[in-house]
């Protein structure tokens, strides 16, 4: 006997020691629990009724099923028989250039290994045609036969790489009298050849060879590898680093497609041509008009031995484990465990209660959520979730506290809530999150506006979490690039603010500055004229003589060149002037809007509702249908 597949045997042994650990360890803490229970005297009567042996049998019948179970998966096998096998189909050869200008990177990552990959592709949707391998670069080599083993020839295939010809350059005539030599023997209707090269034809026979390859029957399809625009051939050097090719002249060699000779080689031939394009869009054209339409021939007839699955014989068994394994009793006898029946009966109820009792909370709840009782709501969700919080109760909590206008109780409550394994409820309690926080920073704008930047960026952060979840909500998408917009405007805000505040100080010094020159000025004027008062006394000049004209003193300039008005004027203090911020005087106060503020339309759509049964937070059109404001989860069955 044999075994089709191992694996799903271990896989069984795996799944029975674990049953066996599992039984092992709940026996133990089931022991442990009655010690607490009941006192030592009391438990070889409480236990009476209960057959370890009994126990025992049903846990051996579903060992015993697991281990059948993977048996059968297994495919166990016992016999054999012959069958006769016929493979049909059709013989393509293909041709694959190796030479130096096949690493040319017009195409990635270069010309070889792309066309490689074109030929699994079309070896691929061959199926059970025969497929050989022809490398040529200089000359030709037969590198596969023809064979049905796909696998050796996709081995013969990796092997292929530039320097496997040793003859340089590219010789289209030579592979088309390899794939003549290869298909001579064949006695088919039909013998194809397809050709994978750039179409540089170095050794200028192609078109020759191609006709007398037509003359032999032989459909030849080419395939182009590569660009028009062309592409320098780089090659690697012996200490790991590249150069390109360069000419006898010394000029670096370009390898452009020629894409006309090998046009004309497929023309001759009764095939076409077909550029490989950046998809492959070739291969699938050449197989779609050319190999998938051809009748198929009859390749290959032998005897197969065939093994016979047995794996009828250890399923059974294992369903008759594990339809005897209910009807196994494990307490001896029904009349003396009645009254341990009844206390389990009596435990049952007690736990059913409790659960009825939270069910009824969390009715109650959602009842009151549904009235517009936020605050009632977020009381009685509260009084559900007691010592065993859920993610759903914690999401609730948070939906309740959102309406009842409670932002930080509901960003925490939503918060906890992230801890759930359900991904749309993680999704939702991100976006909730993300309503609360902006909530959060729309209350302590004006007095903290860097709290509230805090705030939105946990609000933006919030909204990424919950695209990254659900990457198609456009609830979350509108909110984020909203919330990102009033975050980037009271950051602007605050450095207008910041710079405005700047200049009126610098303002503010320079008057000063202008104000102790002006006295400064003015103090010395005055002693002046206090001089010329008393300089006729001081030189004795007589009583009657005419008094010399006083000149009157000029007006200072400040630093800026401008003049003061004259003594004896009345000034304006220079300090007393209201300075209006910038944009005051433009437009009136009820026309601007804060940044991060909201029109009375947008409050009403946007960022009032909670997600999942509540209206997301963009703008909606106003006949569009909203959605209905409920928490997340639904009344239970506890």
């Amino acid at each position: 006997m044999s075994l089709a597949s191992i694996p799903w045997l271990l896989a069984a042994v795996a799944a029975a020691s674990s049953l066996l650990f599992f039984w092992h360890a709940a026996d133990r803490k089931r022991r442990a629990a009655l010690e607490v229970f009941a006192a030592p005297l009391l438990l070889p009567d409480l236990t009476a009724t209960v057959s370890a042996a009994r126990r025992s049998l049903k846990r051996a019948l579903l060992v015993a099923a697991v281990l059948l179970g993977g048996l059968a998966l297994a495919g166990p096998q016992y016999g054999f028989t012959w069958q006769e096998t016929q493979r049909r189909g059709i013989d393509v050869l293909i041709a694959l250039d190796t030479s130096r200008s096949m690493l040319a990177q017009d195409v990635a990552p270069n010309r070889l290994e792309r066309a490689k990959l074109a030929v699994r592709d079309l070896v691929d949707k061959l199926g059970s045609d025969r497929v050989g391998l022809i490398a040529f670069a200089g000359s030709a080599f037969l590198q596969c036969p023809l064979t049905l083993d796909h696998a050796a020839f996709l081995e013969s295939l990796d092997a292929l790489q530039p320097g496997v010809i040793p003859a340089p350059g590219s010789d289209l005539a030579s592979a088309l009298r390899t794939a003549e030599e290869a298909l001579s023997t064949e006695q088919r209707n039909v013998k194809l050849l397809v050709l994978f090269s750039d179409g540089e034809d170095l050794g200028g026979g192609a078109l020759a060879a191609a006709k007398h390859a037509a003359e032999l029957g032989i459909r030849v399809f080419t395939v182009g590898v590569g660009s028009d625009a062309g592409e320098l051939i780089p090659l690697p050097t012996a200490n790991g680093g590249t150069e390109f090719l360069k000419g006898p002249d010394g000029q670096y060699v370009k390898s452009k497609l020629d894409a006309e000779t090998l046009g004309e080689v497929a023309e001759l031939t009764g095939g076409f041509y077909e550029p490989l394009g950046r998809r492959g869009e070739g291969v699938a054209a050449i197989y779609d008009r050319a190999l998938a339409p051809l009748p198929k021939e009859e390749l290959a007839s032998r005897m197969r031995r065939v093994s016979l699955d047995r794996f009828q014989w250890p399923l059974g068994i294992a369903l008759l484990c594990l339809v005897l394994e209910p009807l196994v009793r494990e307490r001896a006898s029904r009349d003396r465990g009645r009254g341990a029946d009844a206390a389990g009966v009596v435990v049952l109820a007690l736990l059913l209660a409790a659960a009825s009792a939270e069910a009824a909370s969390v009715r109650e709840a959602q009842r009151l959520y549904a009235a517009g009782q936020y605050d009632e709501a977020l009381a009685e969700y509260r009084a559900a979730v007691g010592d065993a919080p859920t993610p759903q109760l914690d999401f609730n909590v948070g939906a309740a506290a959102y309406k009842a206008g409670q932002y930080a109780d509901a960003a925490g409550a939503f918060a906890r809530a992230l801890g759930s394994g359900d991904p749309k409820l993680q999704e939702q309690g991100f976006y909730n999150l993300g309503n609360a926080q902006f909530r959060l920073g729309q209350q302590t704008r004006d007095a903290k506006p860097e709290q509230t930047a805090q705030a939105w960026q946990q609000a933006i952060d919030a909204y990424e979490n919950a695209l990254k979840v659900d990457p198609q909500d456009e609830d979350a998408r509108h909110n984020r690039d909203f919330v990102k917009r009033a975050l980037e405007e009271l950051q602007e805000q605050q450095k207008q603010e910041d710079q405005q505040k700047n200049e009126e100080q610098q303002k503010d010094q320079d008057q000063q500055e202008n104000q102790d020159e002006q006295q400064q000025q003015d103090g010395q004027s005055e002693e002046q004229q206090r001089d010329r008062r008393d300089e006729p006394e001081q030189q004795g000049e007589r009583p009657d003589a005419a008094p010399q004209a006083t000149p009157s003193p000029q007006p200072a300039k400040n630093d800026a060149g401008d003049q003061q008005p004259e003594s004896g004027k009345e000034q304006p203090a220079q300090g007393d002037q209201a300075e209006q911020p910038p944009g005051d005087a433009e437009e009136p106060s009820a026309a601007r809007q804060e940044p991060g503020q909201m029109s009375p339309d947008e409050a009403r759509d946007l960022l009032d509702s909670l997600k999942d049964g509540e209206a997301s937070l963009q703008e909606l059109d106003q006949n569009a249908p909203q959605r209905r404001a409920r928490p997340l989860a639904q009344e239970r069955d506890w």
